[in-house]
């Protein structure tokens, strides 16, 4: 059942009008491995029967991406399913070492009628550094535009099911990049997301306009529709009547953001989130940490210990970069000591030490052993998820006790190849960057 601390969180996210869902909680499913996210993706898109809404920030070019091309093409062919796929536009042009980008992975599918679709964000930055990229060769223009701000809605919609994560659809987050997916078996849930897709698909450059809908999409419709009462159990020998029991449902509640066109609800219900309500302890994880003053303070503040997760230097996703993208992970080190001496004693930030990469992202709220509440989706809650990218996610409310300890399990699993933060100074030219850095970190 509920206990006080999570209901408090259901009532505060009520209280901001936000649109949610009552799901079962058998039709939840954590995935533990990046293999389980691909085995899982091909599968439903091989036997899709209607509709396929698929939106990340790329595709990528080799094997595997050609093999679910493939399953979505199949799926076409077989069954005349609907396929929508919405990319970043900058990085679905960007090519790999052969020429090859996501657009040409999918040009099969494209040419078999399905609406693939390149987001524009919004040209930040100014009049006068955008009329200085439109004469740029595309390259530059779009390595730029990627660096002001990106489409990075991952949400992966299959007939009645939808899969939530921070995961792109390239081969490394198929198979050695640690991330975190939830499949939600629910065709509400599903609908309200492919519908997600087809808004996405459907935007031009009036994001005002685009904000306005997508609020109108995550809010509230109205009063929820009264629920159906379990009727009573017919009476067994002498014994008297007794009520028939469901199970306590979940509660999934989505979330936007785009905060260059003032849509701020990802950042409000996270603030709900982080509120002190008696939580017995909160864990994060951020692929790229570098939050803003409000969620450093609120994590300062917490009444509960405060276990923060983020990639090591040898483990994040810029750990290999050259040149000038050296500085992403540097800044980020930094940005992670600085909030380890905000945490103070009753906190600890510790650095995923795991093979392969970190992208795992979300928060964790547990009562006793058992997850009471959950922030997932493809936000890095840092500033650039705040300030510069169109980001989804969902507070979940797991008040079924057997998820609850699933999603416990998912946390412990990836706290356990936590290490204490590397003590390393950083290079003595990396102070003088991190107030330019910082609002793109």
């Amino acid at each position: 059942m509920s206990r006080p601390a999570a209901r408090s969180l259901r009532h505060a996210l009520q209280r901001q009008g936000l649109r949610s869902f009552e799901i079962a909680p058998t039709s939840v499913e954590v995935l533990a491995t990046p293999r389980d996210f691909y085995g899982s993706l091909l599968t439903a898109c091989r036997g899709a029967r209607s509709r396929i809404s698929l939106s990340a920030l790329y595709w990528g070019t080799g094997a595997l991406e050609q093999d679910l091309a493939a399953a979505v093409e199949g799926a076409m062919a077989a069954r005349d399913a609907k396929v929508t796929v919405v990319l970043d536009a900058a990085r679905a042009r960007r090519a790999d070492g052969a020429g090859r980008t996501s657009v040409s992975t999918l040009a099969r599918v494209a040419d078999r009628g399905a609406a693939v679709r390149l987001f524009e964000t919004p040209r930040l930055g100014g009049a006068a550094l955008q009329r200085a990229l439109d004469c740029a060769p595309r390259p530059l223009r779009g390595l730029v535009n990627e660096i002001l701000g990106v489409h990075h809605v991952k949400v992966f919609a299959v007939d009645d099911a939808v899969v939530l994560s921070s995961a792109n659809l390239s081969d490394e987050y198929f198979s050695t990049r640690r991330d975190r997916c939830v499949v939600v078996r629910d065709a509400r849930v599903a609908a309200w997301h492919h519908d997600l897709v087809a808004i996405l698909a459907d935007a031009d450059a009036d994001y005002a306009a685009l904000a306005a809908r997508l609020a109108k999409h995550c809010r509230r419709p109205g009063p929820d529709p009264p629920r159906r009462v379990a009727p009573r159990a017919a009476k067994v020998g002498p014994r008297s009547a007794r009520w028939t029991r469901e199970k306590p449902r979940s509660v999934l509640v989505p979330t936007m953001q785009l905060g260059s066109a003032g849509l701020d609800l990802e950042s409000r219900a996270l603030a709900a989130v982080l509120e002190p309500r008696g939580f017995d302890a909160l864990g994060l994880a951020t692929a790229y940490v570098n939050p803003p003053e409000d969620v450093a303070a609120a994590l300062a503040a917490s009444d509960a210990p405060v276990d923060v997760l983020v990639p090591s230097a040898e483990t994040h996703g810029f750990g290999s970069a050259t040149g000038a993208k050296r500085a992403v992970p540097l800044g980020h080190a930094a940005c992670a000591r600085d909030l380890a001496a905000r945490l103070g004693p009753a906190g600890r930030l510790r650095e995923w030490a795991g093979p392969g990469t970190f992208h795992g992202k979300g928060v964790w709220l547990f009562e006793g052993r058992r997850v009471a509440a959950t922030v997932l989706g493809s936000s890095n809650f840092n500033a650039r998820s705040r300030d510069r990218d169109l980001e989804l996610g969902a507070v979940l409310l797991p008040r079924d006790a057997g998820l609850g300890r699933a999603l416990a399990a998912e946390w412990r699993a990836l706290a356990a190849d936590a290490r204490a933060p590397d003590a390393a100074a950083p290079p003595w030219w990396l102070g003088p960057l991190r107030p330019l850095l910082r609002p793109f970190l």
